[in-house]
């Protein structure tokens, strides 16, 4: 008797589940053609500690070898060996160390010496960077409110003093140091076995230099025999046997949706289009992938590390990002954060070409793009791709003067003031992609093949 009414009840249930679903078929939105579209939308829970560790480490490692000789590593930093260390002198530092004092001209002043710099893309925030470390964060947090970079720097003649210096772009420099003969020795020990190998491709120092550039950037250059590198293939993660399928960006776009039996599809001339009741994701002729939450936000608790977290685990979530990459820049406006990340290979970064960056393109200035509105991730740009070494190599002379003296740089009635150079990668829609120069101005940006 108590299993046929068991049955029965299971079978009263499956009936209304039934006429449940009939009804959302027929007289629903196709939102809701999921069978378990009734149920309460899935939430995935980022990881804070992970994401502010990804937060206040630096987009590149410069090693300083000798005077104005230099290396920079951006590939595998978190699990850099140099990191660990270096990362050990700042628990050092909030633990045990001192203040000394703040100064002007910084990078003049500190350079001079051998030493291992982290360097970001953008002002770091004392407060963002001193909390992770959770002991004594005033000791930084009083003297600064942000800094572009730290230098780390032993002493060869005292076996026991480390400086630390969180310097600005400007030079305003801010000096720590702490008594430990154990990590003095390690950063000794570290710099004299870099000083050893032999590099084809190093860099300089602008201010070492005497550009006329704003701060101080790392200018690559080789001797007269050059360097070979590797050349990136740019594959496109939807393309399938030399076409684009509106299933094979499907199967790539449903992490997007909550549940992606939800959405309906539709195609125009130059775009596939993907969409529910709260979400739009759009992938176009130019290679944009676009994403639109219309939800209502969900009240964050509006801090730079929480809308952090919420970009990361979004965008680790999206199956065709498969290549390292850093925060290059954000924004803030009340309870909404844009963040600007770009991807890294080979020890160089990868950056859009200006041609990708126009409006008729892309339409930004970085590879990704994404937007949290007060705990809710509202929009996520990006322009499609992954990248892979060649079998091809190419190889080239890096010499900055002929280039800067090709392009009239510097020149006394030049007002466009020089900001920033790098070696990079150029992103644009050739499937093989070279290294060129990339010269950031007060209004633009300079692009240039290395010769």
């Amino acid at each position: 008797m108590k299993l046929n009414l068991i049955k029965n009840i299971s079978i009263i249930v499956l009936v209304i589940l039934c006429l449940f679903q009939m009804n959302q078929l027929l007289f629903g939105t196709a939102s809701g053609r999921g069978f378990f579209s009734f149920l309460p939308v899935k939430k995935t829970v980022p990881n804070p500690e992970y994401a502010h560790s990804r937060l206040v480490t630096p987009y590149r490692i410069i090693t300083g070898l000798a005077p104005n000789k230099y290396t920079i590593i951006y590939n595998d930093l978190h699990s850099s060996s140099v990191k660990i260390m270096l990362d050990e002198v700042i628990g050092g530092l909030f633990s045990s160390g001192e203040f000394v004092k703040a100064g002007s001209d910084g990078w003049n002043y500190f350079l001079s010496s051998p030493s291992f710099i982290y360097e970001y893309k953008f002002s770091m925030p004392s407060g963002t960077f001193a909390n992770f470390w959770a002991v004594r964060p005033v000791l930084l947090t009083s003297r600064t409110p942000s800094f572009d970079a730290i230098i780390f720097i032993p002493n060869e003649t005292s076996e026991t003093l480390v400086t630390i210096v969180f310097i600005n772009n400007d030079g305003m420099y801010f000096e720590f140091r702490i008594q430990d003969s154990s990590i003095n020795q390690e950063l000794n020990t570290a710099l004299a076995k870099a000083h050893q190998q032999d590099y084809d491709l190093y860099y300089v120092s602008s201010k070492q230099s005497g550009y006329g550039i704003s701060g101080n950037t790392f200018i690559a250059a080789t001797d007269d025999l050059g360097f070979l590198y590797d050349n990136v293939l740019n594959i496109n993660p939807y393309m399938i046997d030399g076409s684009i399928l509106l299933s094979s960006v499907e199967r790539q776009i449903d992490i997007f949706f909550d549940y992606p039996e939800r959405k309906w599809v539709s195609t125009t001339q130059n775009s596939f289009n993907y969409t529910d009741d709260t979400t739009v994701v759009r992938y176009n002729a130019n290679r944009l992938l676009e994403y639109l939450n219309y939800q209502k936000p969900e009240r964050g608790d509006g801090a730079f590390e929480s809308a952090f977290a919420l970009a990361i685990d979004f965008i680790e979530r999206d199956p065709s990002v498969r290549n390292e990459f850093y925060l290059a820049d954000y924004s803030n406006d009340g309870a909404v954060w844009s963040f600007c990340f770009d991807f890294v290979i080979n020890d160089f970064p990868l950056l859009l070409s200006n041609s990708q960056r126009a409006e008729s393109n892309c339409g930004m200035n970085h590879a990704m793009e994404i937007t949290i509105n007060d705990g809710t991730v509202a929009g996520y740009k990006r322009f499609v791709a992954y990248y892979e070494n060649a079998t091809s190599r190419s190889g080239a002379v890096i010499n900055f003067d002929n280039t800067a003296d090709s392009l009239f740089l510097f020149a006394p009635d030049d007002n466009d003031a020089v900001l920033n150079i790098y070696l990079a990668y150029k992103i644009e829609d050739d499937n093989m992609l070279y290294l060129h120069w990339f010269i950031e101005t007060e209004d633009s940006v300079f692009v240039t093949p290395v010769r």
